[in-house]
């Protein structure tokens, strides 16, 4: 039945109950926008630290000049593997490479 057809008070409080549920709609939707714009944001703030967080060589600093630095790294072993093709296939290449030899020792 259309609501013109029902009494004015009948047809305001359907309409008030209706707008009230649409409102609440809109702020579960609104709610679960900004729920994922937060963790969007987070993972992104959290990102740098995360990707940047390698091992670096411990050194001394011998000598200094303005910018310039003369460091003596303490000892080390390096693992390299030469690999031709485009650069993200070859890392893989050359990651299973390293991570093999590592795994056999």
């Amino acid at each position: 039945m259309p609501l013109e057809n029902l009494p004015h008070e009948t047809s305001s409080l359907i309409r008030a109950i209706t707008s009230r549920d649409d409102r609440k709609v809109n702020k579960k939707i609104v709610w679960w926008i900004v729920g994922i714009v937060a963790v969007l944001l987070l993972g992104a703030a959290l990102w740098g630290p995360i990707v940047s967080n390698v091992e670096h060589p411990k050194y001394k600093v011998a000598e200094r000049s303005g910018n310039i630095e003369i460091r003596d790294y303490a000892p080390m072993i390096v693992a390299e593997a030469d690999v031709k093709g485009e650069r993200r296939e070859a890392i893989g290449k050359g990651f299973r490479i390293i991570a093999d030899y590592h795994l056999r020792q």
